[in-house]
């Protein structure tokens, strides 16, 4: 799409009212010139040129969903300032910029978008006047959607033939009919490397990531592809020894790291013919394992379940009644006997009513004051930590209460944020908004978090961090823990496996942590009650209004987790862990669950 303002202000200004329930995928029917008719008169030098391309999947889930790239170009000889939003139409879902371009200055900008379910449509406007206005992308109908990066026209068609001749049957998403739908139900989107985003928080609202081999992605699109393996992602890269020399070529030939359900699978075959067995098995899961998600992105769904903060709107039972009995007497035989005493009985009449209001303003005040007016909240969190390339992926999911509405919440660069009061159940009746100003660092605006209500937030990050644990060897041949600020044990402990195979576990002891040997079954019951321990919160109502259940009747909130420990890694409680991202807040964790799963270099234990 493309837009031209210009004119005799210095001002240019764009708004893509994107409500992102089920974006379907740009085409050519899409690409259009919106010209505002305040300035089609003026001259064409004159003419600040905005082209907005949007990159969307189309499986209809809620969460991220791909990403718009902003392309602008000043050719008037004097600078202009262009405003540009991705928003929904009751403005609560919303990513704004503002560029300020030199003469002839040329700028380009990627913008995660997000969808959410309420909406069925995007609707493109300028902001001079009435504007130009276009539906240009209907309701997500697929169950899966591909990302293919390729500079080959047809190659999306030819993949799409491809996966029909597998005959890889997905399931609709949950609330839908649970049959294969008449209509293709994978979807592929093809971009050339040119338009690869510079960030990972862009792709993560597709399913997994395909690289055509012959293909040039820039370092940093490359830098980006190994940061969405790393939080998660599932990249495909097909004949990779064509591969310009870079971070991607250089993980294909060795080994990324790739945690939870990320990988990177180089594979030797030309996505023009027909995918290998390998990278083939591995699609046909990826495919069947995204129909059946409620969410999109690299976080498990069992992430996006609301926490119960412990206390929280919990009356003491004892004193609520304590209380009503004392304003019952006071209220009542003593207010009358002291009004009978002044001899006004009729005053009786003004202070009951008095007395109530006095003691509902003294419940709230206390309720406010019990709440406190700070942020509290519960978190459960899983890194996994590669203290060899020092890369650290976060993935988190915290439910939040607020006193007071923070002025900002602020993420870490790299963080994918979002929360399923976007999707869900934002009513006009809650003053939620979902505000990312990229202009200002990309900051969100603390309306996310309004006061007085609970808010469930899920968070993904893939950072360079420093964090470490190490090992120190003791003479009688047990391992004490080394840890620097920001990564301290807490109980159950650790349990850890040198690149020998041989086990050591143990538990915080005051403020050392020893560990001593242990055989193979009990380190994989330690691993495996971690796991259980992880998943055992106390929790609210699912995303979707309702309780999720297994057939069992148990919830559906166990997040999957590796149950086995491997030479050179180890499993690790945390009482505090850095590298999850907080979004700038001060917290006062009434539960905090974090798990470390590392990858040790030989030189983290020390002699």
């Amino acid at each position: 799409m493309r837009f031209r303002r210009g004119g005799n202000g210095a001002r240019a200004g764009v708004l893509l009212v994107a409500a992102l329930a089920g974006a379907g995928t740009p085409s050519a029917a899409q690409d259009r010139t919106l010209l505002s008719a305040a300035y089609a008169g003026q001259p064409r030098e004159q003419q600040v040129e905005v082209e907005l391309t949007p990159v969307l999947a189309s499986h209809g889930r809620q969460g991220p969903v791909g990403w718009v790239t902003c392309r602008v170009h000043n050719p008037d000889q004097r600078a202009h300032e262009v405003s540009i939003a991705l928003t929904t139409f009751a403005q609560r879902v919303r990513v704004q910029d503002r560029l300020t371009l030199a003469p002839g200055e040329r700028a380009l900008r990627h913008y995660p978008a997000f969808r959410s379910r309420q909406f069925p449509s995007v609707v493109v406007h300028t902001d001079s006047g009435p504007g130009a206005r276009s539906n240009v992308l209907g309701a997500g109908k697929s169950s899966v959607s591909l990302l293919l990066i390729t500079s080959r026209p047809g190659a999306a068609s030819v993949l799409e033939g491809d996966l029909a001749r597998r005959d890889i049957v997905v399931e609709r998403t949950p609330g839908r009919r649970a049959t294969r739908s008449s209509a293709t139900p994978i979807d592929v989107v093809a971009v050339r490397s040119d338009d690869l985003p510079d960030t990972w928080t862009c792709l993560a609202g597709f399913d997994a990531v395909l690289v055509d081999g012959r293909s040039v992605p820039s370092l940093a699109g490359q830098q980006a592809l190994l940061d969405l393996v790393a939080t998660g992602g599932v990249v495909l890269v097909a004949a990779w020894q064509g591969l310009s020399p870079g971070p991607l070529r250089a993980a294909c030939a060795g080994e990324a790291a790739g945690f939870g359900r990320g990988r990177l699978l180089p594979a030797t075959a030309d996505p023009e013919g027909v995918l290998d067995t390998e990278a083939g098995a591995v699609l046909a899961t990826v495919c069947v394992a995204a129909a059946a998600r409620q969410t999109s992105g690299p976080v498990a769904d069992a992430m996006d379940e609301r926490l119960r903060i412990p206390g929280l709107g919990r009356a003491p039972v004892v004193a609520f009644f304590a209380l009503l009995a004392l304003f019952v007497v006071l209220a009542g035989p003593v207010n009358w006997f002291l009004c009978r005493r002044a001899r006004r009985p009729l005053l009786f009449a003004v202070t009951l009513p008095l007395l109530g209001f006095g003691f509902t303003g003294a419940i709230l005040a206390w309720g406010i004051l019990a709440e406190g007016l700070g942020v509290r909240g519960t978190v459960r969190s899983v890194t996994w930590l590669d203290q060899r390339q020092h890369v650290g992926a976060s993935q988190a999911g915290m439910s939040l209460f607020a006193g007071l509405t923070p002025d900002a919440l602020v993420p870490a660069p790299g963080t994918l944020t979002y929360t399923s009061a976007i999707a869900d159940d934002w009513s006009a009746r809650t003053p939620h908004r979902f505000l990312l100003d990229v202009a200002d660092g990309g900051k969100l605006d603390g309306s996310l978090l309004p006061a007085r209500y609970e808010t469930h937030v899920v968070t993904a990050s893939c950072r360079r961090v420093r964090e470490r644990l190490r090992f120190r060897r003791l003479g009688d041949g047990s391992l004490e823990v080394l840890c620097g600020p920001g990564l301290v044990p807490a109980a159950p402990g650790v349990v850890v496996c040198d690149h020998t195979g041989k086990l050591w576990s143990g538990s915080p002891s005051g403020e050392r942590t020893v560990l001593q040997p242990c055989a193979a079954d009990a380190a994989r019951q330690f691993v495996s009650a971690a796991a259980e321990r992880f998943n055992a919160h106390e929790l609210m109502a699912s995303v979707d209004g309702r309780p999720r259940r297994r057939p069992d009747g148990a919830w559906t909130s166990d997040v999957d987790l590796p149950v086995r420990i491997t030479p050179g890694s180890y499993v690790a409680w945390a009482s505090e862990n850095a590298a999850v991202d907080s979004l700038g807040l001060q917290v006062d964790w009434e539960d905090a669950r974090h798990l470390v799963f590392g990858l040790l270099a030989a030189e983290d234990f020390v002699d």
